[in-house]
């Protein structure tokens, strides 16, 4: 490739076709037309020449288009004469050459139009190249071709046409260019009037009815529709064609339904379609062959989860009671582990309230609500919820009286209509509507002004509570049993939460809730291990013979207040290795 130095002026060149880029800044053009003006040209264009030259046209710019429309404006706005020389190397090439070197020079370029570097990308791929070439070629990662690439492959040419003009930002273009051409048109039209004002509302609009690639279980070669991607994740898919997920996954459920109730299985299919919901909290493992089922649980999106030997809790509680009094009554009984003496339900109150108590202990504690806060903008998760959304499975998080006091007085005091008057789910206090209705900003700027009004104790108090009230002792309050995390661990310690004060303080309507759940092992074991409290239960009677309500409703009643009474076992902070500890030992 060799190069020959010369020089053409304007009207002898043409640009090519060939070239990326279609779009340019004017006023950028403007300034350089004034720099050439005034000191020339000083890098050469680079143009290869025209086999059959017409109208005195002879040379096709391969690199510097950009120089060249500069040029024509200084011509025309007569600060350089028409026959102005442009320095030019001409070299003889093929159109994939042409492709290359237009393309590594305008994709470079910072201020090159998205569009018109994916428009340069297919050029190359439709000249031979692979992404691999091309991301090597430009320095940049064969990924970033491919989402590039997906731009001008996969958009519909009226959202091309609405990124052009910015109506959809880069990021919402590449979210669009993930949904086919039907959902890409009605997510456009909600950008436009509004509806749609973030990238994570419009990447929640596409996704949300779409399977997720792994929720299947029948065998993938057997789809045959498309696949969505993540734009920021590549291993992230999502079966685009529902109506055929949903066909296979059924064909596949029955299958699956068959072949375990051949084996002996008893099988048991939740459809939440068909408003059947099936809550894991209410369900023990189980070995016993009399009780034993096998749940196809099948989720909204027609995704399925499958548990193995397992049983609602009351079968197995009613079970082991029934079977307890007939071994009492053969004589031949043996103590059963205390791990066995609550339920799940028990650990599902327990939890949340000492969720209540940190929430308090939060509330009052200005200092530590800010250093949460931190972490919570970190990326903390675990205990802390800041972005709006319920939590904890398949219930909302619990809010203490004092958090929820505080939310009281905000929803009084702020600009009427701009926060929900009562907790829907979503934590303690939330601006009213949602962030896509066209007075969300009117709202968020009143509350703004409002909150600049407030004292510097009152802010400080509102700004704990709304911490507080994003906090727990632990991710999924409904989904996992037993255990606290490290962070409410460490700040039960740090804010000197007792739980057996609180659990002794809390009136008796409150113990009896906090009671509920435990079995009659574990009421016989809270009898035997405070002081006194059997003979005020109890009386004559033998604890062993009175009915599980009456000895709640007794403990209840008669727990003793003052010195070191202890909480129930599980009613204390601990993680999962220490309450383990705590009913073996017990």
């Amino acid at each position: 490739m060799t190069d020959q130095t010369t020089t053409a002026r304007y009207d002898e060149l043409t640009p090519s076709p060939l070239n990326p880029r279609t779009t340019f800044d004017e006023a950028k053009l403007d300034e350089l037309a004034q720099s050439i003006a005034a000191t020339g040209i000083l890098q050469n264009l680079i143009a290869r020449p025209i086999a059959e030259p017409a109208n005195g046209v002879r040379l096709e710019i391969v690199g510097g288009e950009r120089r060249y429309r500069a040029v024509g404006r200084a011509i025309e706005a007569g600060t350089i004469p028409p026959e102005f020389e442009i320095p030019i190397k001409v070299r003889e090439l093929t159109d994939v050459e042409v492709l290359k070197i237009a393309a590594v020079e305008n994709l470079q370029r910072d201020d090159l139009h998205p569009m018109d570097e994916a428009e340069g990308y297919k050029k190359l791929v439709d000249a031979g190249e692979t992404t691999e070439t091309i991301a090597a070629a430009i320095g940049k990662t064969r990924r970033h071709v491919q989402l590039r690439l997906a731009l001008v492959e996969k958009l519909d040419p009226t959202v091309r046409k609405a990124f052009r003009e910015g109506e959809v930002s880069l990021a919402s273009a590449r979210i669009l260019a993930t949904a086919d051409t039907k959902r890409q048109k009605e997510a456009l039209g909600r950008i436009k009037k509004g509806y749609i004002t973030t990238t994570s509302h419009l990447h929640r609009e596409l996704r949300d009815e779409l399977p997720k690639l792994g929720s299947n279980i029948f065998p993938i070669e057997d789809y045959t529709g498309g696949f969505a991607e993540h734009p920021d994740d590549e291993t992230e898919r999502y079966f685009e064609d529902v109506a055929q997920f949903k066909r296979l996954q059924r064909k596949a459920i029955t299958a699956k339904k068959k072949a375990l109730e051949k084996a002996g299985v008893t099988v048991q299919v939740f459809d939440h379609s068909k408003q059947e919901y099936f809550h894991r909290s209410y369900w023990d493992k189980t070995e016993d062959p009399a009780l034993a089922r096998t749940v196809i649980a099948i989720d909204w999106k027609y995704g399925v989860e499958i548990h193995e030997s397992i049983a609602p809790d009351d079968e197995i509680r009613k079970k082991t009671a029934k079977t307890a009094k007939k071994k009492t009554a053969a004589g031949d009984d043996k103590p059963k582990p205390l791990s066995q003496a609550f339920t799940a339900a028990h650990y599902d109150t327990a939890h949340a309230w000492r969720s209540e108590l940190l929430q308090t202990a939060v509330a009052g504690d200005p200092k530590t609500a800010k250093i949460l806060a931190c972490l919570g903008l970190m990326g903390a998760g675990g205990n802390l919820y800041f972005d709006g959304e319920q939590c904890f499975g398949w219930g909302a998080l619990p809010v203490a009286d004092l958090v929820e006091t505080r939310a009281d007085w905000a929803r009084q005091k702020a600009p009427k209509g701009t926060l929900d008057k009562e907790d829907d789910g979503h934590g303690p206090l939330r601006i009213a509507g949602r962030d896509y209705e066209n007075d969300q900003p009117k709202r968020v700027a009143a509350l703004y002004e409002w909150l600049k009004t407030l004292k510097p104790r009152e802010l400080d108090q509102l700004f704990a509570a709304l911490v507080a009230g994003r906090l727990a002792t632990k991710r999924n309050l409904y989904r996992d049993f037993t255990g606290d995390s490290p962070l409410a661990l460490v700040l039960q310690k740090d804010l000197g939460i007792n739980t057996a004060e609180a659990f002794t303080l809390a009136n008796g309507e409150r113990r009896l809730a906090l009671l509920d759940g435990i079995r009659k092992p574990g009421l016989l074991n809270l009898l035997d291990t405070v002081d006194g409290l059997s003979d005020k239960v109890c009386g004559s009677k033998a604890p062993a013979s009175m009915p599980v309500k009456a000895l709640k409703e007794g403990i209840a009643d008669h727990w003793p207040v003052g010195g070191k009474t202890p909480a129930p076992v599980t009613i204390g902070f601990a993680s999962a290795a220490t309450l383990k500890k705590r009913l073996t030992s017990a």
